[in-house]
């Protein structure tokens, strides 16, 4: 299937130059019950809203646009062939060896930049890209080649962060953060800021927490719609997640963002306690804007 949607068969060095990495990601003791659990707090808020708006069948080519270590593109199994595209080289292994954990045959991961995909047009039924956009530093012509690669009728699905609702979380978490001791700010933001009164100014930790998580560019549904009809997207759904209490856990979980090691083990011991918060959100917060933007559209003739 691989062969038959890409336009440079150059791609598949990938293939040569990874199967090793793969079968050895593959056996990592760890790897096939992280995939089977899928212990992270953002994947497991986000998931179920992307499947229900991809609305998969099994005849679906449906491309994952910044697979990342694929965490979240083994879950689109119930398409007929899945690829993930992603540009980093370690990661792309990883997501392969994920799908080798857990026997799933149809899945493909390819390198390639997302600015300049490596398939041929109107090839893909559905493309995912989940909170990678804002990675990317030309949004407009990641969404330009989504247009290109996907057919008449396509479904395009992308999540992103919300402008306004970051704005107001991040000035709460500023002041809270602001008062912790010293010693505290010493711990867990030593990786953010080499000068520590930084954090006293709301607008320089943005900044910097920015510039750390490699966001180039933030949305409002307004700006978001904009784009996607300037190349002939009509948005068909739409939905705000991560908002009252999603929104909390999602802050509780990046004050510890300044220590990796310590964000991860935080992350993993609280996970239980921010996933039920998520929950709660999710059932309770119905109206409220949130800290994401989950975007249905389709592809125009």
């Amino acid at each position: 299937m691989i062969l038959k949607i890409l336009k440079d068969k150059r791609s598949l060095k990938f293939e040569s130059f990874s199967v090793r990495g793969d079968k050895l990601a593959a056996k990592l003791p760890w790897l096939r019950l992280d995939t089977i659990l899928m212990l992270d707090l953002s994947r497991r808020i986000d998931t179920p809203i992307v499947l229900k708006m991809l609305e998969m069948n099994k005849d679906d080519i449906v491309l994952d646009v910044g697979c990342g270590d694929g965490k979240q593109t083994v879950r689109l199994f119930k398409a007929n062939s899945i690829v993930g595209l992603e540009i980093e080289r370690a990661a792309a292994i990883l997501a392969k060896g994920r799908s080798r954990s857990i026997g799933m045959k149809n899945m493909q991961v390819v390198i390639g930049d997302a600015q300049n995909m490596p398939f041929k047009n109107s090839v893909i039924t559905k493309v995912l890209c989940n909170c990678t956009l804002e990675h990317v530093p030309d949004d407009q012509k990641v969404i330009r080649e989504v247009q290109r690669v996907l057919a008449t009728d396509g479904f395009f699905v992308l999540t992103v962060p919300n402008q306004t609702k970051r704005l107001f979380d991040d000035s709460v978490a500023v002041k809270f953060v602001s008062k912790w001791p010293q010693s505290m700010r010493k711990i867990f933001l030593k990786k953010y800021f080499h000068n520590l009164n930084d954090i006293r100014n709301p607008s320089r930790i943005v900044e910097l927490l920015d510039k750390t998580q490699k966001h180039f560019h933030f949305y409002t549904l307004v700006s978001l719609k904009r784009m996607l009809r300037r190349e002939n997207f009509e948005i068909t759904l739409m939905t705000y997640y991560e908002k009252v209490f999603g929104a909390a856990a999602q802050n509780i979980k990046y004050m510890f963002k300044g220590d990796l090691h310590l964000a991860y083990t935080v992350s993993h011991v609280l996970f239980p306690i921010l996933l039920f918060l998520s929950w709660v959100d999710r059932l309770l917060s119905v109206n409220f804007n949130g800290y994401g933007i989950a975007v249905r559209a389709i592809k125009k003739k």
